[in-house]
């Protein structure tokens, strides 16, 4: 094994060990961001829920600013 394989090798595990801190970090990210959305922003959006009586164009409404928060969440875009 020369100098150069060596260094490949080194460099590739190097690289690997990054990607899955890297992975590993977004995925904390990403349920940190969906436990401040069950805990703070629903609970907000919905508060009194129970009183509404809401209209399909209502209840879409709420539908849509659901997927879009998911989305951005999720970075699958979600900005208008």
């Amino acid at each position: 094994m020369n100098a150069l394989s060596v260094v490949v090798l080194m460099a590739d595990a190097h690289f690997h060990s990054f990607v899955l801190y890297y992975f590993a970090f977004q995925v904390a990210i990403q349920n940190l961001k969906i436990k401040i959305y069950r805990n703070i922003i629903l609970p907000v959006v919905l508060y009194e829920c129970e009183t509404w009586s809401l209209t399909l164009r209502e209840e879409r409404k709420l539908r849509v600013f659901e997927n879009m928060v998911l989305r951005r969440i999720f970075g699958l875009g979600g900005t208008r």
